[in-house]
C-alpha cells in the first residue's frame, strides 16, 4: 500500500495548511483550543521533568510512542478513519497538531505513574491505570468536539452511541489501551534493570505497537460479555469495562495482593508534589472551559470530514456502512449536536466546502450551541472533581505517609 493510498481525499501535500499558526488569530477562532493546547503542552513538560527526576523517562517516552502509534494507525486507515484534529498553533502534519502526543504522555504518564503509588499487582496496577487515564480524558473528550478542537465522523458505527456527547468506544479505548500498554510496560521493563538504552527504548516500542492488538481483542471481548454488537461500543459496554477493572483495582487494594516497593526517595516524593500540582491545573482549566466558553463563538478552518455527494456508502473496519462524505446540509447524525457548515456566514479567511479539490475536506465548520448544556457542564464537572480527588489519592499517598513523626 503506497502513501497516497493512505489518504482520504486531497493529498496533504496539497492541503493549504501551515506548521505554525497565529496565537492571535486562534484566540480569535478558537480561544479555548488555544487554551488547552498550551496546557497540554505544559503538562507534558512537566512530566518529562518528572520523569528525568524519578529516573522514568522510559515511561514518559513510551507513553508518547505508544499513543501516537495508536492514533496515527487509526488515522490512516481510510477504513478507520473516523476523527480529524482542529489545526493547532504547531502542527506535525496536516492532521497532527504537536499537542496530541503531548496529551499522550499526559493522560497516560500521569495515569501510570499514579497506577504505580498504589502498590498494586501488575493485572490490578494496569485497571487503575486504565481507570485514571478514563478519569483524565473524559472530561477532554466532552469538550473536544463541543468547542471544535477536533470533529468526528458523523455515521460511523464505532462511535455513533454516546454519552455526554463523548463515543463510548472512545472512553473504552482509553481505558483498555492504556491498561494494556501498563501491563506490558511493567512487565518488560521489569526483566532488565540494567540493560543499554538502545534495547529499552526498542522493549518500550514493542510494548507500545503490541498493545494496539491487545487492547483491540479486549475492547472485542468486552462487547461479547456485554452483548453489545462487536464494532459499535455502547454504554452497555462501557459500564461492564469500569465494574471489571474496578473490580480488579478493589480486589488488588483490599486483599493484601500488593507489589514489594516503596516511595522512599526524597525526589520521587518532591516530584509526585508537583506531578500532581500539574494534573490540578489541567482538570481546573476544563473545568473553566465548559463553564465559560461559548461554542458559537468557534470557527475551525481545518482538515473535516470529506464533503460531497449524499448517499455515498463506504465501510469501516468491521465491515459495517457509514456515509462516506458529509453532504451540503452539513452532520445530520451522530455529530449534528457537534459543528454545523451552513450556520457560520462570512468572515476573513473562511472555506466553504466544495465537492472537488483541497476544499472537499478542508474547510469551515463552526461550533453550535449544546443540546444539553447542563448534562455536559455537571459531567465535566463531576469528572474533574473525581480526578483531583482520585489522582491526589495516589500521587500524594506515599508523601503522606511518610511524613516524618514528631516528639
Amino acid at each position: 500500500m503506497d502513501f497516497e493510498t493512505l489518504q482520504v481525499g486531497a493529498n496533504w501535500y496539497k492541503l493549504p495548511w501551515r506548521q505554525f499558526g497565529d496565537p492571535i488569530q486562534q484566540w480569535e477562532t478558537l480561544p479555548s483550543f488555544l487554551a488547552i493546547e498550551y496546557t497540554v503542552m505544559i503538562a507534558s513538560l512537566v512530566a518529562l521533568w518528572h520523569a528525568t527526576r524519578t529516573d522514568k523517562l522510559m515511561h514518559w517516552i513510551g507513553s508518547i510512542i505508544g499513543g501516537t502509534c495508536n492514533d496515527t494507525f487509526f488515522m490512516l486507515l481510510p477504513f478507520c478513519d473516523n476523527f480529524w484534529q482542529g489545526q493547532g498553533t504547531i502542527m506535525l502534519t496536516p492532521r497532527m497538531p504537536l499537542y496530541i502526543p503531548a496529551m499522550y504522555s499526559c493522560f497516560m504518564y500521569y495515569s501510570i505513574i499514579a497506577a504505580s503509588r498504589l502498590c498494586l499487582s501488575p493485572f490490578s496496577e494496569a485497571a487503575a491505570a486504565g481507570l485514571l487515564a478514563a478519569i483524565f480524558y473524559g472530561p477532554y473528550d466532552i469538550c473536544g468536539p463541543r468547542f471544535l478542537w477536533w470533529t468526528w465522523h458523523d455515521t460511523d458505527p464505532a462511535i455513533s452511541k454516546r454519552i455526554l456527547n463523548a463515543p463510548c468506544g472512545s472512553t473504552i479505548w482509553i481505558l483498555t489501551y492504556t491498561a494494556s500498554f501498563c501491563f506490558l510496560l511493567r512487565f518488560i521493563l521489569s526483566k532488565e534493570r540494567a540493560s543499554n538504552s538502545v534495547l529499552r527504548f526498542g522493549k518500550v516500542l514493542l510494548a507500545g505497537i503490541t498493545a494496539i492488538p491487545l487492547f483491540m481483542v479486549v475492547m472485542s471481548a468486552l462487547q461479547f460479555l456485554s452483548m453489545d454488537i462487536i464494532g459499535i461500543p455502547g454504554p452497555r459496554t462501557l459500564f461492564l469495562t469500569v465494574f471489571v477493572y474496578s473490580g480488579l483495582v478493589f480486589h488488588g487494594l483490599f486483599s493484601g495482593e500488593t507489589a514489594a516497593k516503596q516511595l522512599s526517595d526524597t525526589a520521587s516524593q518532591g516530584g509526585d508534589r508537583i506531578l500532581y500540582a500539574s494534573a490540578f491545573c489541567y482538570f481546573c482549566a476544563l473545568m473553566f472551559v465548559i463553564a465559560f466558553s461559548d461554542p458559537q463563538a468557534h470557527v475551525s478552518t481545518g482538515v473535516h470530514q470529506v464533503f460531497g455527494d449524499c448517499g455515498v456508502i463506504s465501510v469501516d473496519i468491521m465491515g459495517y456502512n457509514r456515509e462516506e462524505n458529509v453532504c451540503a446540509a452539513g452532520p445530520v447524525a451522530a455529530s449534528a449536536p457537534d459543528y454545523s457548515i451552513t450556520k457560520c456566514g462570512h468572515f476573513d479567511g473562511s472555506i466553504a466546502p466544495s465537492k472537488e479539490g483541497a476544499s472537499s475536506e478542508w474547510y469551515t465548520v463552526c461550533g453550535v450551541l449544546s443540546p444539553e448544556p447542563m448534562h455536559e457542564l455537571g459531567g465535566v464537572m463531576l469528572l474533574c472533581s473525581m480526578g483531583i480527588v482520585a489522582y491526589g489519592l495516589c500521587l500524594l499517598r506515599g508523601i503522606r505517609s511518610r511524613k516524618p513523626k514528631r516528639g
